[in-house]
């Protein structure tokens, strides 16, 4: 029961680790920070490692754009404790990138790692949004999504689709989604339907 608040009651720590990723080719320590119930906590989970494997040699072979053309916004959605913005900070640092997420502590977990690694900069943004209601539409090269399939403990396959619906949006046309997901969830319809033609990574 709770009857007033506590003075000077401390703000909660963030847990602290360290991640190893492939950073356009070179291994690169990444510190971590998790606050309160993000997602991961402080660690690097399978799915967003998974997809960094995959997305890496693209980015360090140029298949996200072209001179002409090169990637002008990134778009961390459902950013966490910011293990992808980071990379996306790193890896592309002429690009804007905005992390996003809907959990106040995901919000502060992400800032928390950009600035553990000495990512903040001019272009690199957090948002506490829902649905990325405040990115205009068609305004984004490249989106990275590792969704929620959990509500508690309960596994729901439609937590994806408002989160697919914002990404459809937000796409400029010749945009990329890359999105990592359990394969027993099916997920690759709802893509299809929403993006356009997939390519298995």
């Amino acid at each position: 029961v709770a009857t007033e608040l506590r003075e000077e009651a401390p703000a909660p720590a963030a847990a602290e680790s360290t991640a190893r990723l492939t950073v356009r080719g070179q291994q690169r320590d990444l510190a971590l920070r998790g606050i309160g119930a993000v997602f991961g906590g402080a660690g690097a989970d399978a799915g967003s490692q998974l997809l960094l494997s995959a997305l890496d040699p693209a980015v360090a072979a140029g298949e996200l754009g072209t001179p002409d053309a090169p990637v002008a916004t990134a778009l961390d959605l459902g950013c966490g404790n910011g293990l992808m913005t980071a990379y996306l900070a790193a890896a592309l640092p002429e690009t804007a990138v905005l992390g996003s997420d809907a959990d106040a502590d995901g919000v502060q977990s992400t800032r928390a790692t950009l600035a553990a690694n000495d990512l903040e900069r001019e272009g690199v943004e957090v948002s506490w949004d829902d649905a990325l209601s405040r990115v205009a539409d068609r305004s984004v090269d490249l989106v990275l999504l590792n969704p929620p399939f959990h509500d508690g403990t309960v596994v729901d396959a439609t937590l994806v689709q408002g989160l697919l619906d914002a990404a459809a949006r937000v796409l400029r046309p010749g945009g990329q989604l890359w999105f990592v997901h359990n394969s027993h969830l099916r997920y690759r319809t709802e893509v299809e339907r929403r993006i356009g033609a997939v390519q298995q990574r």
